[in-house]
């Protein structure tokens, strides 16, 4: 099986597996790091991420115009200096304090007068509607800003100017003073308050200017409280980006600055400097709170996707679940968090959960495994996860949520599925085998495979099939009726007018028996070509040898293109000249190697030959080839076919050798030299009188010569047949040492002479062997 035969994993795109956490890590959203954030925003998200008009000059953080003349002196002016209380408090803040601030801590003074923030206001405004860029579509974390404003204290005023038209320029979510959490923007979309890259990831809001410190003190409150929030409403765990290098979900608009760019601003360090306060303190005091909001706990443990249901499996704990005795568990759309259909479920005992949050009161009874049914609308769509505790039976009111930040992704649903497991062809048959399963096939009882012309698109021909069983693609396709049944295997012969053609299959069940009338196609992708048919001429020289007198040939050729032409010559062939030299008409021999090998060459098994070619003058000292050809005619002239071979060999020259001769022995053994051997000349003819001469080798003078009868070497005639005297052309002599040979280095001729005493008419061989006396 192949691509169909799979259990989708929703949430990841892997198949038949599940997602797991462990009970312990409680459900949190992914944090990026900066290079991550930049990297995954395309041209589009910046566009969209991009206010449609530019801040202008003389405007706060989020472009409200500044009136200049309405600022006090106490506080300083914006010029292109850095401000100064900020920077003696950054180079000297023991300086800075003891001598321009007699501020308390600001943190220590929150937690004394314990502020009680003011509920969240909601003016929501449209603005421009745009999504986070992460998996779910849903805020990665919070940046924290100052509209820098020195005489507007108010966030209705701030907020108002963006609501009028200043949006264009750069708008936030929320504003906060010290009597106001005004909320203006869904903090579910993004926001253009901070740069393409913060706007794409971050909820934002604005602390607005404090009249006084205790002003100072409550706006810090509420923001910090209203950050928590926000964190814990989207799942997010507290932590400050410029302490780990970018990476976390609090950032001051300096931070986007420094890591993400797309702004320069550097709020809210300045004013927070002003009351001797800083983004370290802001991050505790929202830990601070964090920690102080009812627990709200979860974890997803693992997501199991088949063709019409999702298996979820998890826990949701919660302090604020008393008296919410209902459960519940919807599928959310992942962009738009709307309900698209909710669950009633029965809580299930954790006591793993339990043994971790054991001061939540529901804790052990906080668990779900639960099969989710899917209409026929929720496919090819994605989903988060939504877990509900209410007081109401039917979950409308009265609630306490958690919405797990897992995309969980649902295939198109399958009405008809197939896969073609195997598509072959070679010169005999076309085989195919697979399966198609269809909802419609109860309807349509005649199976058919229609082989399709791939070029053409036109119906080669079709063929009447019985479905076979098939149990693995029931069990993944459980809900298509004829799922077990849906197997097809088919082998066709292969007809010359296939030959080189590409065809691809469809199948079909129709509900008339000839495959026409009404039916369901299922046209499989898979390609096969037919071999064409390729006329092949093959050869190879088994044996190819050359001596004076034979050249022998053997091996084997054979062409698809010799059909008709039965008569086999073997042309030699001059390699230099490529002239033919000569040519033999050869018989055929048996060769069932070449048969085995070559099954479809013609004639194969009938394709040996094998030849002995004597050498003549035509041949000696020439190199050759050959060429085998198949001919219709005896003489080989006309319609014929040929075959080079590849091979070459030299033809060895004969030479007309005049004399030849070999000392077999020249030793001395005591008092005596002893000699052997063999000289033959063609010139020795009439010349009947041999001759041994024994030479001086210092001084190249005869010392004395000895008359011989030569005899009988039938050996030396068997190699020189051709050499006038080489069978009676032995010699042997044996004498004795004297004074005329003591201290002499001595060496011999050989001779035929015509005259009695060895002169006249002579024919000599000088033997290169030498002795010393």
């Amino acid at each position: 099986m192949n691509r169909k035969l799979t259990k989708f994993l929703i949430g990841f795109t892997m198949v038949s597996a599940t997602f797991l956490f462990a009970t312990n890590n409680v459900q949190a959203g992914q944090v990026l790091t900066p290079d991550e954030m930049k990297t995954q925003l395309n041209s589009q998200d910046t566009k969209e991420a991009t206010p449609i008009k530019e801040k202008k000059a003389k405007t706060d953080d989020i472009g409200v115009p500044i009136d200049s003349s309405k600022v006090k002196k106490a506080i300083m002016p914006k010029a292109g200096y850095p401000s100064v209380n900020n920077y003696i408090y950054q180079h000297n803040p023991r300086f800075f304090n003891f001598f321009f601030v007699n501020y308390p801590s600001v943190n220590n003074y929150i937690y004394q007068h314990n502020y009680l923030h003011p509920n969240i206001t909601q003016d929501l405004h449209t603005f421009s509607i745009f999504n986070y860029k992460t998996d779910d579509n849903r805020p990665n974390g919070v940046v924290v800003h100052y509209t820098d404003n020195p005489n507007n204290y108010s966030a209705r005023s701030e907020a108002d100017y963006e609501i009028n038209g200043g949006w264009q320029s750069a708008f936030v979510h929320t504003f906060i003073d010290a009597r106001t959490i005004l909320n203006i923007h869904d903090t579910d979309y993004g926001a253009w308050g901070s740069g393409a890259v913060g706007n794409k990831y971050f909820a934002q809001f604005e602390m607005v200017t404090a009249r006084n410190f205790e002003d100072f003190a409550k706006t810090t409150s509420y923001s910090a409280w209203y950050t928590a929030y926000l964190l814990n409403k989207y799942n997010l765990t507290p932590s400050l980006a410029q302490n780990h290098n970018g990476v976390g979900t609090i950032w001051s608009h300096h931070n986007v600055t420094q890591y993400l760019g797309g702004t320069d601003h550097t709020d809210p360090d300045a004013y927070f400097a002003k009351y001797g306060y800083d983004m370290n303190q802001f991050y505790a005091l929202v830990q601070h709170y964090y920690d102080q909001m009812p627990a709200n706990k979860a974890s997803l443990d693992s997501v199991n996707v088949s063709e019409n249901e999702i298996h979820v499996v998890g826990w949701h704990t919660a302090q604020q679940t008393a008296n919410r005795p209902y459960s519940y568990l919807f599928l959310l759309d992942s962009k738009t968090h709307k309900e698209v259909k909710r669950y009633k479920i029965n809580r299930v005992n954790r006591q793993d959960v339990h043994n971790i949050y054991e001061n939540i009161t529901n804790s052990l009874h906080s668990g779900f495994n639960n099969t989710l049914t899917l209409d026929n609308n929720m496919h090819n769509r994605s989903y988060v996860l939504m877990s509900r505790y209410s007081s109401d039976p039917n979950g409308n009111t009265d609630t306490v949520d958690f919405t797990f930040r897992n995309i969980i992704k649902v295939p198109k649903q399958e009405t008809s599925v197939a896969s073609m497991d195997s598509l072959t062809a070679d010169k005999k048959t076309l085989s195919m085998s697979g399966w198609h399963a269809s909802v419609d096939s109860s309807r349509y009882p005649y199976s058919y495979l229609i082989v399709i012309n791939a070029k053409t698109g036109r119906e080669y021909k079709r063929y009447a099939i019985n479905r076979t069983q098939r149990d693995d693609v029931r069990q993944v396709y459980p809900n298509i009726a004829n799922a077990g049944k849906s197997g097809f295997g088919l082998s066709i012969p292969v007809t010359n007018d296939m030959r080189g053609n590409t065809y691809k299959v469809i199948s079909r069940y129709s509900s008339t028996p000839n495959g026409e009338g009404a039916y369901v196609d299922y046209s499989f992708d898979n390609q096969v070509t037919v071999p064409a048919i390729v006329k092949q001429n093959l050869g190879s020289i088994d044996t190819l040898t050359a001596s004076f007198n034979n050249v022998h040939i053997s091996g084997w050729q054979a062409n698809d293109n010799a059909q008709g032409r039965n008569v086999h010559t073997l042309i030699v062939m001059d390699a230099n000249t490529h002239k033919e030299i000569k040519r033999m008409t050869i018989a055929n021999s048996p060769r069932n190697d070449v048969a085995a090998a070559y099954p479809d060459l013609y004639k194969a098994g009938l394709s040996g030959f094998s030849s002995d070619i004597p050498v003549d003058s035509q041949l000696q000292g020439k190199n050759i080839y050959f060429i085998s050809r198949y001919s219709a005619t005896a003489n080989a002239d006309a319609d014929y076919v040929d075959y080079q071979f590849i091979n070459q060999i030299g033809v060895p020259k004969k030479q007309v050798i005049e004399s030849a001769a070999s000392m077999d022995q020249l030793s001395r053994v005591n008092n005596t030299v002893i000699m052997s051997g063999w000289h033959a000349a063609n010139a020795s003819i009439n010349k009947p009188y041999s001759y041994l001469i024994i030479m001086d080798k210092t001084t190249n003078k005869e010392i004395r010569r000895y008359k011989i009868n030569r005899s009988l070497r039938n050996d030396v005639a068997a190699v020189y047949p051709t050499l006038y005297g080489s069978k009676n052309s032995g010699f042997g002599l044996t004498f004795n040492i004297d004074n005329s040979l003591v201290n002499k280095r001595i060496y011999v001729i050989s001779r035929y002479s015509d005259n009695p005493s060895g002169e006249g008419n002579t024919v000599d061989y000088v033997f290169d062997n030498a002795l010393n006396i």
